[in-house]
């Protein structure tokens, strides 16, 4: 990088962080200034870092709104909505995954309404980091392994071996606690478990939904790298 765009970036950082920081640390501390006031500046420095992550990966992003911009009503409300929910997360990772959601918001053309970008954040901020993980590593699989005239079971079938041991590696989850750990994600609308009485079919199984794929465009994964194998 050369040294007149590292300047750039860093003016554009600079400009965030005069405009947005003290109004993102203004939301959370409005309604616990009692709170902010009692436990002093480890608690300012500790929404200042999680604001000062959601900036610089709004840098990143090339996300360098104007003075107007910052004064629109739609703008701001999805600020609002974002920053409420990175000032209450700790996970760095999680911060950019808001980060990257909120520049989807603000380049437009995705989200019908705030009331829909919304429902998003609150799916972002229901997942946790675990379980978002493995619902990347299914989308993986399913991604490798089209219908291609076959039922979802079908195909679960075939790759549930390989995703279970590629869960247990990267995530950390035993096969045996994952079909709990589905169970839950089910709540968020992301994934569906199979059911029905197929032949032999014990249950545990699954799939994601149309809701999925079109939540993680969003937060801008294109595609994922494809499994090593997708045998059973």
């Amino acid at each position: 990088m050369s040294e007149q765009s590292e300047m750039t970036l860093f003016d554009k950082g600079m400009s965030w962080h005069e405009r947005a920081i003290p109004f993102l640390l203004l939301i959370k501390a409005e309604p616990t200034v009692g709170v902010l006031t009692a436990l002093g500046r480890g608690v300012y420095e500790i929404w200042k870092r999680r604001a000062d992550i959601f900036v610089r990966e709004l840098v990143a992003l090339n996300i360098d709104p104007s003075e107007e911009r910052l004064r629109q009503r739609e703008y701001l409300e999805g600020l609002i909505a974002t920053a409420r929910r990175v000032q209450d997360t700790v996970n760095e990772t999680k911060i950019r995954a808001f980060a990257e959601m909120f520049s989807t918001y603000y380049e437009g053309g995705h989200f019908q309404s705030i009331d829909q970008f919304e429902e998003y954040l609150s799916i972002l901020d229901e997942l946790s980091v675990r379980e978002f993980q493995v619902l990347v590593i299914l989308h993986k699989y399913e991604l490798a392994n089209p219908l291609e005239g076959r039922n979802p079971l079908q195909r679960a079938v075939a790759v549930w071996g390989s995703f279970q041991a590629e869960v247990k590696e990267v995530v950390g989850i035993e096969p045996e606690q994952l079909s709990a750990i589905l169970t839950r994600i089910q709540r968020t609308g992301l994934y569906e478990t199979i059911t029905g009485g197929f032949f032999d079919y014990a249950g545990g199984k699954g799939a994601l939904t149309p809701l999925f794929l079109d939540f993680i465009s969003t937060l801008k994964i294109v595609g994922s790298p494809q499994p090593s194998s997708a045998g059973s």
